[in-house]
This record gives C-alpha cells, structure tokens and sequence, in this order.
C-alpha cells in the first residue's frame, strides 16, 4: 500500500440529476458517488515532440505558444505535474492565445522559485519577443469558474478587463453560452463542462460549472437515450423517451444546446470592435 498525495481528497458529488421518471432510487445511487480530484494544471498529450508525450495547453499552435512548446519543454512539463505552480499554466495559455497582462506574469521569474520559477525564466530568455506583454484588447474581464478548474470559466463586460481567455477552442467537453445582448452590462457569458453520473437504469449528462474532472463525459447504453432541450439534460437508459425529448444515439456534448434566452459562442472573451 502506499500513502496518498497531499493534493488528494476525496468529497461528494453536487451533482443533482433532473428526473423525468426515473425511480428515487438514482438519489441513492448519486450519494454514493465520491469524486477524486486531480490536480488542475496536468494536462498530458501525445506530441510529435522528441522524448514521448508532453503537457499540452491551449494556445499552443500560436507564435508564443510553439516557442515555450519547444525551447521550455521540460518546463512546461515539469510545471504540470507541480501543484506549486499555481496558475502559470493558465497566464501560458492566455498569453498565448492573446497576450496581454498574463504575459508579464508568465516571463516573471521573480514571483515565485522552483519549478514556476524556471519556466518563467526560460519564457523570458527564449521567447521574450513572440510572448511580449501587449495592451489589453478585450472588454470582458474573464475567470476560472473555481480555482482548480482548468476549463470552465465565466466573462462579464467590465472597465478592468483583462486578457484571460474563456472559450471552447481548444476543450472539446465545454459548451459556451452567452445571454441574448452580450456582451452587455450585468449580463453573465459561460463556458461550462459535460459531466455524467449514473442513475437507477442508466446514466444523465448535463452543463456545470463545477470542477467535476474525471467524471464521464459521454453517456450510453440501455434501450433509449433521450435529449430534453428544456433542461438541457441527456439521459440513457430502458425507458422510451418523453414527447418533449429528442432521441439520440447518446449522450455527449453535441445534445447540450445553451438554455432558452442564451446562444452558443466559441468564445465568452469578447475583443474590442
């Protein structure tokens, strides 16, 4: 046996499926889940780098990020798999995707040491020129929806705004959603992740906002999987589908449209016209 991490816990699902007919016994079933949270920065995927799989990052297909990809691999590798790096990983994807002030963050090796401090040192002695800190050109000031997310993330107008990129370039289990008139004043754009959880003779998919990493996203099996547009649910299992419900192969991201009253966006960071 071996002791577990310290960024390890474990806590129960929020996660509360809307019924349609399903026996209450899917409550049970719920509360009995446990969710294991991972790390927020660990991201690894196949490259065609030398050396095997690296961490990957959104954005990395743009000129700053190509660079830190390939003069601060081991960096950037390193940074992924240390909790102590904090939000590094996020100002590299930002800064990537759109400069501005998370690129002043990202080449300053000052504010940190180990691990963080490295990669900042290497992204402003190797890549100083492509990741320069530029003016902020949005108008939308953006954030991770919780702290350890790595996906989900909410923008709102604002006189402060800042570079930080929401959007569902890049992350295939998020749908992003603006209100009629966005981006506009007291109005909310959201980018929100799949989650599936099983229930009494299935399983159910819907949009949250929590960090639910390592749930399922997709749901199958059973007789029938019906998509329900009003509640922006998908649920599978042996029960034929309701009147208002759409039958569908399964259940993924393609069934869940925005909610009535919002649209669907690739970005909730809006630019400046």
């Amino acid at each position: 046996m071996f002791g577990l991490p310290p960024w390890f816990s474990l806590r129960k699902p929020d996660f509360v499926p809307i019924h349609r007919h399903r026996p209450y016994a899917s409550l049970l079933a719920i509360s009995a889940l446990v969710l294991v949270t991972f790390p927020a920065c660990v991201l690894i995927v196949p490259t065609s780098s030398p050396g095997g799989p690296h961490c990957g990052f959104a954005g990395r297909d743009t000129s700053c990020g190509t660079c830190v990809a390939a003069k601060c691999t081991e960096a950037v590798d390193a940074c992924c798999a240390d909790e102590s790096c904090g939000g590094i990983i996020k100002d590299l994807e930002s800064c990537s995707a759109l400069q501005g002030s998370s690129c002043a963050r990202l080449g300053n090796a000052s504010d940190s040491d180990g691990v963080h401090r490295e990669l900042s040192a290497c992204v402003a002695k190797q890549c100083h020129e492509v990741c320069a800190s530029a003016t902020p050109s949005n108008l939308t000031q953006c954030k991770p929806a919780y702290i350890t997310s790595v996906d989900a993330c909410s923008c709102e107008l604002s006189t402060t705004p800042n570079s930080d990129v929401c959007t569902s370039v890049g992350h295939p289990n998020l749908r992003c959603c603006a209100p009629t008139g966005w981006p506009g004043p007291a109005l909310r754009c959201n980018c929100q992740a799949i989650i599936c959880l099983p229930i009494a003779g299935g399983c159910q998919c819907q949009l949250t906002d929590k960090d639910d990493q390592g749930r399922q996203t997709e749901c199958k099996g059973g007789k029938h999987c019906c998509a329900n547009p009003m509640t922006v649910t998908c649920s599978c299992g042996d029960q034929a589908c309701l009147p208002q419900d759409t039958e569908v192969p399964s259940c993924t991201i393609d069934q869940l449209a925005c909610k009535s009253g919002e649209h669907q966006v690739e970005s909730c960071s809006a630019p400046k016209p």
